[in-house]
């Protein structure tokens, strides 16, 4: 098979990739160019920043800034208020600007190792919906989708993140 039929052969299982790609197809992109995602700074009253639990082949068990992969044809606008209400199910308000942009790039990882993320600082409009899947975390065993408001940067915050951290902090202590 040569790298026409291939490539014909990849599109007629991508119906629609404004709906996202598939987890096989998103890993090849991701192993061959850059991910373009956002990230959601979301701070509350009290200075608390708002994390979710990951925890998955790529990056392991840590607490991390709720994000998502842009899909092809998606505003960055429209990617923010998706991963609100898919990861949380709140609204947000925020500004269009983005407080940082950076490139994350892991190369001990063959995939999903090299992102260009724009930060955005986020205001919570409405509480996390607690009748979703992703519950609160109370405190017992914590799974994948737990979010929980964090007065200080936790100890087992996502490594790839770090690099967020500074611009965290200003927002978040006292």
């Amino acid at each position: 098979m040569g790298i026409k039929s291939s490539i014909l052969s990849l599109e007629k299982y991508i119906t629609n990739p404004r709906h996202g790609v598939g987890s096989e197809i998103f890993e090849f992109f991701s192993r061959n160019t850059p991910m373009v995602n956002i990230d959601l700074l979301i701070i509350n009253k009290e200075k608390e920043i708002l994390l979710t639990w990951r925890d998955d082949k790529f990056y392991g068990p840590a607490w991390h800034i709720p994000g998502g992969v842009v899909r092809y044809g998606e505003t960055l606008e429209n990617r923010v208020h998706l991963v609100a209400n898919q990861e949380l199910g709140c609204k947000i308000h925020f500004n269009k600007n983005p407080i940082l942009i950076n490139e994350l790039f892991d190369s001990a990882k063959e995939a999903r190792g090299h992102f260009i993320s724009f930060l955005y600082l986020c205001d919570i409009k409405s509480n996390p919906n607690e009748e979703l899947q992703h519950q609160p975390y109370a405190g017992k065993s914590i799974i994948n989708g737990h979010w929980k408001w964090h007065k200080k940067i936790p100890t087992n915050f996502l490594d790839s993140q770090h690099i967020y951290i500074p611009k965290i902090n200003k927002f978040i202590l006292p």
